[in-house]
């Protein structure tokens, strides 16, 4: 018998095993509640009964400048973090907060969040999404390796199971997705910059001393024409 006929008929045992346990009603754990220990008492409200040693996960959220975290992305993200720890029984021990773009490696909190997941200061990692973590492969090898290493990683808006073979997967096609946004935006504005050139048009601010509405290249290419500030003629 092959490997794949084994999986084929485990996975068939697990479906007949369910199958049996929802006609009979022989659940393990009370209708509503959540396998962490939870209880139902005499009139029928769950109570829940925390384990001991509770998960603890750190929570974080970026975005891409700073002009951006004054805007409400940082606070969605850690209200959809929160909920998601709420929902699985985990216990948020710290908040990381970025205002750095993902597209190159080499993130300073990024960095210390790792450091402090291998030194085992906490058990896992809550991040808004997976662009939030990593846009750069190097980034996404080392989400990888926590993961490998038996540091749980959650996202809180994908619907996806990062410790199995098929969530990996999912969560790695995604990753590549995201950085490939990166390398289409790079080319994207390469080809302005270019575009601009071509038009006789310098990229970029003007100088001190003249508006703002680009420059034009005049015959001598060691020269450029603009348009004079009254106030600094």
């Amino acid at each position: 018998m092959t490997e794949d006929q084994r999986f084929e008929q485990f996975i068939e045992l697990c479906k007949r095993i369910y199958e049996r346990m929802e006609r009979e009603g022989s659940w393990p754990w009370p209708e509503g509640a959540i396998d962490r220990g939870d209880k139902k008492t005499e009139s029928g409200e769950i109570t829940s009964q925390p384990k001991p040693n509770m998960t603890t996960c750190y929570g974080c959220t970026r975005v891409s400048t700073v002009k951006q975290g004054e805007g409400v992305s940082l606070e969605a993200q850690r209200e959809e973090i929160t909920r998601h720890a709420d929902r699985h029984g985990l216990t948020i021990s710290r908040w990381f907060e970025e205002k750095e773009t993902a597209a190159k490696s080499g993130r300073p909190i990024f960095n210390q969040v790792v450091r402090d997941l291998k030194a085992g200061r906490a058990d896992g990692l809550i991040v808004h999404k997976i662009d939030r973590s990593a846009r750069n492969f190097r980034d996404w090898a080392i989400v990888g390796d926590l993961a490998d290493k038996g540091i749980q990683i959650h996202f809180a808006t994908e619907s996806l199971d990062f410790q199995s073979r098929g969530g990996r997967l999912t969560a790695d096609i995604q990753a590549v997705i995201a950085s490939d946004y990166i390398r289409n935006l790079r080319e994207e504005a390469l080809k302005g910059i270019r575009g601009r050139l071509k038009q006789g048009l310098l990229p970029g601010r003007a100088p001190i001393g003249y508006l703002d509405q680009g420059w034009r290249q005049t015959e001598d290419p060691g020269s450029c024409q603009g348009t004079p500030h009254p106030g600094n003629v």
